[in-house]
């Protein structure tokens, strides 16, 4: 099984399957475009350094099909849907390329390089060829994030008995152990709801932290997105904005990733009646899929 689906910035999409009238054909998924090395001589030979990939190229071979009416090829249905294929990939805006195949689902930011020139008549349907190039990261990432709760009361049986990190009986638990098994350090997203006199969300694997000087009362989150760099409280019964929070963190803080292997976090709430209750959202990324 092999699906695509392009979400334009536009608001517009369009899927391309196994069934008319949008027909996958082909597609590469795993070419990473050029890769851009530095290196240094050292002792006559060559090392590289620093290795990145400068974009990613996603070509693709895909055919609509406009279908019969009355025993004819319906011409004026496929114009209909070649011209909804082009409203979808405008140029002009960038979207998310969504690539779904038996291992899972994975998107890609970027744009397509060209308007979509058909190949010819294929009975009531035509071929075209697309390429997709990425603008941001050139890996793709999983579509669904993954997601880890702190500053949960723990304790009860389950079967299997599964305890990691280790917990006393209906404890309440501030630490939790995430295994970031990629090749990447990868950025994290993480949600805390109040009451908390602070927030502290640390890593201690790779000894960084942030910390935000400021207090969320019972009915506010603060939302963090360390790969942006990003802070923000908002309400947690609308999501409604209520203010910028990147200027409570303090000034020995960093917008921490998840180091490969295992990763420690720690959520720590200012204070000993504080019980803050938080997620950390993450997703995987892959050279190629």
């Amino acid at each position: 099984m092999e699906k695509v689906t392009y979400i334009s910035d536009n608001g517009l999409f369009i899927t391309f399957g196994d069934m008319p009238p949008y027909l996958l054909e082909s597609i590469d998924a795993m070419g990473v475009g050029s890769i851009e090395d530095e290196g240094m001589t050292a002792g006559g030979g060559y090392a590289t350094y620093l290795s990145d990939y400068s974009r990613r190229t996603v070509p693709m071979e895909v055919s609509v099909w406009g279908g019969e009416r009355n025993g004819w090829y319906d011409l004026a249905n496929l114009q209909t849907l070649r011209q909804r294929m082009a409203a979808v990939l405008d140029l002009r805006y960038q979207g998310t390329l969504v690539y779904e195949n038996d291992t899972g689902a994975y998107q890609l930011r970027g744009r397509f390089l060209e308007i979509p020139a058909g190949n010819g008549l294929l009975g009531s349907g035509e071929r075209f060829s697309l390429s997709f190039q990425s603008t941001e990261s050139p890996k793709w990432r999983e579509r669904d994030e993954r997601v880890s709760q702190m500053g949960a009361v723990r304790g009860g049986i389950s079967f299997p008995l599964v305890i990691d990190p280790k917990f006393s009986f209906g404890t309440y638990t501030t630490e939790f152990t995430i295994i970031n098994d990629t090749y990447d350090a990868l950025p994290v997203r993480v949600v805390v709801m109040g009451t908390a006199e602070s927030v502290t969300v640390a890593n201690e694997t790779s000894g960084q932290f942030m910390k935000f000087n400021r207090p969320i009362s019972d009915g506010q989150q603060l939302e963090i997105d360390t790969g942006k760099g990003t802070a923000v409280v908002r309400s947690a019964m609308t999501g409604a904005f209520v203010e910028n929070a990147s200027h409570y963190l303090t000034l020995d803080s960093d917008y921490w990733y998840l180091q490969r292997g295992r990763n420690v976090i720690h959520l720590d709430g200012g204070g000993q009646t504080s019980r803050p209750l938080g997620y950390l959202f993450w997703s995987k990324q892959f050279g190629g899929v």
